[in-house]
């Protein structure tokens, strides 16, 4: 592994800055389709959202 991590680490340090900055993109397109939704519908769809994502983390 450490002869891989040696090998590679550019590629994977570029490909783990692109995956937060991925990540950082979805989190504000779910926060501003939340805040578009009348106060009541905010909760579900924040409860929705993070078990969706636990959901996919267990996988």
């Amino acid at each position: 592994m450490a002869i891989i991590r040696q090998r590679y680490q550019e590629q994977l340090d570029d490909l783990i800055k692109e995956l937060r900055r991925l990540g950082a993109n979805v989190y504000v397109s779910i926060e501003n389709g939340i805040k578009s939704l009348s106060i009541d519908d905010r909760g579900f769809a924040r409860q929705t959202v993070k078990n969706d994502i636990y959901q996919s983390i267990k996988l």
